[in-house]
């Protein structure tokens, strides 16, 4: 289904909202100006819907096994091969990139949904020696729970896929909060993900005009995943809730967490690469 000029909604809980607030923001082509679409305008209340209804998904998508999910990645890595050209016109029409970079970005989604279906059947566990006779030792691997993925505009089919396929196949649910400059893709995404089987609840999108701060609010989830380098990495790692913290460190300008009595304040280095 193509993207259409429409308002669009959060999903939440395999439902289409619109925001608590009724608030909505526009979304246009810095090209031309033209009217995309527009967005609801997300707050905390919007997000906490989101993070409850992924609690509640979570108790029945760890149970899938992970060969299941992986399967359902290789179905969403099909569905961006046959939208490749929509999401390639979609990209250059909502952030700038030129066609064949933009091909490019949707091509990166589609190898890293391959290879995460693929994890499938690779999440292996430990066995180790026993000091003891009669004790056997082993670990298997579980999902955490409740992902918030935070992702910036400059890559916003490929940045998405790194973040979401990996936490969907290891058994978590995702809250998705996509770039406020490019609201359309991360909603094709959202529903390519839905077309491809990912249960309600697995996959919940809340969009936020400006701030990401309501991944931090009283119901945050346990882990929120942002994108060093983006206003949105400053404001999850100055909050004063306990998340687990995952950043992607952008080679150009990278940034280490690092634990003090504040909680956990971004640090950045002058050096070029991250070692």
């Amino acid at each position: 289904m193509a993207t259409t000029l429409r308002q669009f909604r959060n999903l939440v809980g395999g439902e289409w909202v619109d925001a608590a607030s009724g608030g909505t923001f526009d979304s246009t082509s810095p090209a031309n100006g033209d009217h995309i679409g527009t967005f609801p305008k997300s707050g905390a209340d919007d997000v906490d819907r989101a993070v409850e209804a992924a609690k509640e998904a979570f108790e029945s998508w760890r149970l899938v096994p992970a060969p299941k999910r992986g399967e359902l990645l290789f179905r969403f890595a099909q569905l961006l091969v046959e939208h490749k050209a929509e999401l390639t016109d979609l990209m250059t029409r909502e952030m700038g990139k030129v066609k064949a970079e933009a091909g490019g970005d949707v091509q990166e989604a589609i190898d890293m949904s391959y290879y995460m279906g693929g994890e499938g059947r690779r999440l292996f566990g430990q066995t180790t020696p026993s000091e003891l006779r009669d004790k056997f030792q082993m670990s298997v691997r579980m999902p955490i729970g409740v992902i918030g993925v935070i992702t910036p505009w400059n890559f916003p089919i490929a940045i998405p896929s790194w973040k979401i396929a990996p936490a969907l196949v290891a058994g978590n649910t995702v809250v998705f909060k996509p770039a406020t400059d490019t609201p359309a893709l991360g909603q094709r995404f959202v529903e390519l993900l839905a077309e491809a089987g990912v249960p309600s609840g697995a996959r919940s999108a809340a969009r936020a005009a400006g701030t990401s701060k309501p991944m931090t609010g009283p119901t945050t989830p346990p882990t929120t995943t942002p994108v060093d380098g983006s206003s949105p990495s400053a404001g999850v790692a100055n909050s004063a809730q306990p998340t687990a913290i995952s950043p992607s460190l952008v080679v150009r300008l990278p940034r280490i967490l690092i634990a003090s009595e504040d909680w956990l304040r971004p640090r950045s280095l002058n050096r070029r690469q991250t070692p």
